[in-house]
């Protein structure tokens, strides 16, 4: 263990770089104390507020800089893209249409969207066909490289209260099961390979450009990603993850980790086949490393796979903070840094951001245990 303290900024990058901090830092995901709101979609009910004082005060922010990604859709002026709101028969929902001007002819994506702030659903994605294929890729495409200041802005605005992301949004198999929808995706990996594999290469060169527009501006050095949760198995098969994530985000990160940038990335699910491939990848921290049944990889067991190689940052699942009692919560806190934090490389956090828009007392006082218990345990980890 460092035996001097560091700042905040100085602990989170540490660990993300697998190196030993003074003591596990905790990220508390989906709390934001620059801005003062929480959750997903982010809320600023006063009933998050108790949360977001211990967050600021106690741990290390985590936040992540979104520059526009309407680009890798398309920024042409002639790809137009008209938007229609309709009454549906789900209540509490109405229907968005998007219909996409092509060369090729329409395309056209429909949602439902939520009034009252829930997730909502996709009731027909803009690629079904083979010859929506052709339509989508014939869309006029003109990269116009996003303004960084924002994300300058923010990162004096944070200071060395942690560590400020910038997003490079999904990769290339997110972007295509984004438009494809799941169902579509596993069927043609079976059936029309070729097709997935035109889409892949056209997102990896969109990703491409945008990353080295970011590169330029002297943006990072943590990036933060995700989409490949949609390749993991079951869902598809380790061959197929390898030939639709590996062989395309192994070769899109390369530049950020010759500049010496670290990869963060978001990935559910079960990740015990394909953590090769993410230490291949180049993959510096991976978030949130589920145990079962949500994945199936114990925290022990992928530390033993991971050290020294990949930062995790987890696993306490969010339904627990939801559904168990404080004492429950500490105990899979000290769990967790007995089984991870050794050497370094670890960050507590938990699995996902708040979803409910208002913060029940029980589960404050389980987010409030968790900071405690970590602070407590994380400090002697050694």
């Amino acid at each position: 263990m460092n035996g001097k303290a560091m700042t905040k900024h100085d602990r989170y990058l540490a660990a993300l770089r697998c190196e030993e901090p003074d003591r596990v830092p905790i990220v508390v995901r989906g709390v934001n104390p620059m801005f003062g709101e929480a959750g997903l979609p982010p809320s600023k009910h006063p009933s998050f507020q108790p949360l977001i004082d211990v967050v600021t005060e106690k741990t290390e922010w985590a936040y992540r800089w979104h520059p526009a990604e309407e680009n890798l859709l398309s920024a042409h002026p002639e790809a137009m893209v008209t938007v229609e709101r309709k009454s549906c028969d789900q209540e509490g929902f109405e229907e968005e249409v998007k219909t996409f001007t092509t060369p090729l002819g329409p395309l056209t994506s429909i949602e439902w969207v939520s009034l009252e702030g829930k997730p909502g659903m996709t009731k027909e994605y803009l690629i079904e066909t083979l010859e929506d294929v052709d339509r989508f890729l014939s869309i006029p495409f003109e990269f116009q490289p996003p303004d960084p200041s924002g994300f300058f802005d923010l990162k004096k605005r944070m200071g060395a209260n942690g560590v400020l992301m910038a997003s490079i949004g999904l990769d290339p198999i997110g972007h295509v099961t984004h438009w494809l929808g799941l169902e579509t995706l596993a069927i043609w990996t079976l059936t029309e390979k070729d097709a997935v594999f035109r889409l892949l290469d056209e997102f990896y060169r969109r990703a491409q450009l945008l990353i080295t527009s970011l590169l330029a501006a002297q943006v990072g050095p943590v990036f933060a990603t995700l989409g490949m949760e949609q390749a993991t198995p079951p869902w598809l098969s380790t061959d197929d993850f390898r030939a639709y994530v590996t062989g395309y985000d192994q070769r899109l990160w390369a530049p950020i980790l010759e500049e010496g940038g670290v990869i963060h990335v978001h990935c559910h699910g079960n990740l015990r086949d394909v953590i090769p491939d993410f230490i291949s990848m180049g993959a510096g921290c991976l978030h949130p490393v589920e145990a079962p049944p949500m994945g199936d990889i114990q925290l022990s067991e992928a530390k033993a796979m991971m050290a020294g190689r990949i930062c995790i940052e987890g696993n306490i699942q969010l339904d627990d903070l939801y559904t168990k009692d404080e004492d429950y919560i500490r105990e899979v806190v000290r769990t967790a840094v007995r089984d991870a934090a050794d050497r370094g490389g670890f960050v507590l956090c938990p699995t996902a951001s708040p979803i409910p828009p208002v913060l029940e007392d029980k589960v404050l006082g389980n987010y409030l245990a968790l900071i405690e218990a970590g602070l407590e345990y994380g400090a002697i980890y050694t």
